[in-house]
């Protein structure tokens, strides 16, 4: 009896190993990108990473992002983006600088949508020469379509370095000034960070309340229960026209800023989504 149950002991042991080492490679992100054998159209600009091609989005002016084969958080290679002193109008009448790639686009089967758990991860470093902004300088965004703000957002603050996460939603209004502090965390230039981003969002008019949770360095520093979003059902008037939000979010990486008379450089590194923590951790 003795000898059976240890038998029986053993293979449930077994059987127990098996199933965990299924369940951490099954983990697996919808989208991945870490730089490794990546390259970058010279005249789309368009990102290529793990047999997926992810869209260069531009406004102003800004330095080629490219794929450093020095700088990383994990491999050999990162992505930078890097934006000189701008003033005035640029060249194709933006007021803005932008150099961003497209994580996943709302169109697509999996895209963020309302009420759905979905995790982003990736890590980032602002380098020793970035100047303190005088406005904003967006790192990452969650966006719901044009001409609104986006619903989520993570930007280095004005006149420091320290980041925060900013959120917007039917109440608050949808406009650049209507964002409301998250949560608030200093960045040290030349040192890296890493986020996961939980994401579950609403709008206030679901009759469940959105959830946002963010890890910074592996640490739980902020589970917030609200609503982050947009009503994609109803018309909204701005600029002498109305306007509807996308169903779903498009989530951006890179640098975004008003203009201004500043030197911004950042890399970027393990940028992944996926439907888990584990999908989507940087440190694995």
């Amino acid at each position: 009896m003795l000898k059976q149950a240890k038998k029986s002991l053993s293979i449930m042991t077994l059987i127990g190993l098996v199933s965990a080492c299924n369940s951490v490679a099954s983990a697996a992100p919808n989208r991945y990108i870490d730089a490794e054998s990546a390259s970058i159209n010279s005249t789309t600009l368009t990102l290529t990473d793990n047999g997926k091609n992810y869209v260069h989005i531009k406004k102003g002016e800004f330095v080629t992002p490219w794929i450093s084969p020095s700088q990383y958080y994990r491999g050999t290679h990162a992505i930078g983006f890097e934006m000189n002193p701008t003033s005035g109008t640029a060249p194709d009448g933006q007021s803005m600088d932008k150099s961003n790639y497209r994580v996943i686009a709302g169109n697509e089967a999996d895209a963020l949508g309302f009420l759905q758990d979905k995790y982003t991860g990736f890590a980032v470093k602002l380098e020793s020469n970035f100047d303190l902004p005088e406005k904003p300088v967006q790192l990452f965004q969650w966006w719901q379509g044009s001409p609104f703000s986006p619903p989520l957002e993570l930007r280095v603050k004005p006149n420091s370095t320290d980041y925060e996460f900013v959120y917007r939603n039917d109440t608050t209004g949808r406009g650049p000034t209507a964002a409301k502090v998250l949560y608030t965390g200093t960045m040290t230039k030349g040192e890296w960070l890493t986020f996961v981003v939980y994401t579950r969002m609403s709008t206030t008019s679901d009759t469940e309340t959105g959830k946002i949770k963010i890890w910074v360095n592996g640490t739980l520093v902020k589970d917030w229960d609200g609503d982050v979003g947009y009503d994609s059902t109803v018309d909204y008037y701005y600029k002498d026209a109305y306007y509807r939000s996308n169903p779903k979010f498009d989530i951006f990486f890179g640098l975004y800023r008003d203009r201004q008379m500043k030197h911004h450089k950042a890399m970027f590194d393990q940028i992944k989504f996926g439907t888990s923590y584990a999908d989507v951790d940087p440190d694995q």
